[in-house]
């Protein structure tokens, strides 16, 4: 697993590169969180190799967010999926946690659009994370 976090001013960047688990990233959540404070964060799981993740592994991340909700209302995060796969697997988590997350976790394509949305401060939502009619 190689998990990097790069924590700046106000922003707080994880990127996770090849293959990691779902337990991985939970141990590493859990070991790591409190280092973060309670900052915006993007976790960019472009490189990630999803061999390892299954649905069932989204579930148990969801489950765990759930029972560890950020300490502030008003924590963001973001997450960029460029491939369908990866994209599909970050919106599966975005439902599982259902509406107490629809505007604390939004999923995106770019990191330009990920971070307008975690430092811009309105609620127009990015053309992308709206559904095509």
């Amino acid at each position: 697993m190689a998990i990097q976090t790069n924590v700046q001013h106000c922003l707080v960047v994880h990127t996770i590169k090849g293959h990691s688990s779902a337990q991985e990233i939970l141990s590493y959540l859990q070991d790591n969180s409190p280092k973060w404070g309670c900052r915006p964060s993007i976790w960019d799981i472009t490189d990630l190799s999803h061999a390892d993740i299954s649905t069932t592994d989204i579930r148990l991340l969801a489950s765990n967010i759930l029972a560890n909700p950020p300490r502030q209302e008003e924590y963001k995060t973001a997450i960029i999926a460029e491939s369908n796969l990866s994209f599909g697997m970050a919106r599966m988590l975005q439902s599982y946690l259902g509406d107490r997350y629809d505007d604390r976790l939004k999923v995106y394509r770019s990191l330009d659009s990920a971070f307008q949305w975690l430092c811009v401060d309105d609620s127009t939502q990015d053309a992308e994370n709206t559904p095509s009619p």
